[in-house]
């Protein structure tokens, strides 16, 4: 379109916009995301979801010397895994 031509409101701008596209048919873009179904499908997939308790150990509380009952009771710790060391984790934890 020239630059005399002044287009206002929306369907002026509607009829520019048919106009712009049909003179440029030949470069038109695809519309919406490729979504790569022709490549295999999916590379990482996801995880699968295993019960979080299998993950985790029983340690035995003790109390001081100076109590008569020393075993107090269980508490459950998440397994060493990695630099991650499950007796590092009991300590610091206050019972009651």
């Amino acid at each position: 379109f020239g630059s005399s031509q002044k287009w206002t409101g929306n369907q002026n701008l509607a009829q520019a916009e048919h106009r712009k596209a049909s003179c440029c048919s030949q470069r038109r873009m695809a519309v919406g995301k490729n979504k790569r179904l022709t490549k295999g499908g999916k590379k990482g997939g996801k995880k699968k979801m295993g019960d979080p308790f299998l993950k985790k150990e029983w340690y035995d509380i003790k109390a001081p010397s100076m109590f008569s009952v020393r075993s107090c009771g269980k508490t459950l710790v998440s397994r060493t895994q990695g630099t991650k060391i499950a007796t590092e984790e009991l300590k610091g934890r206050v019972l009651e």
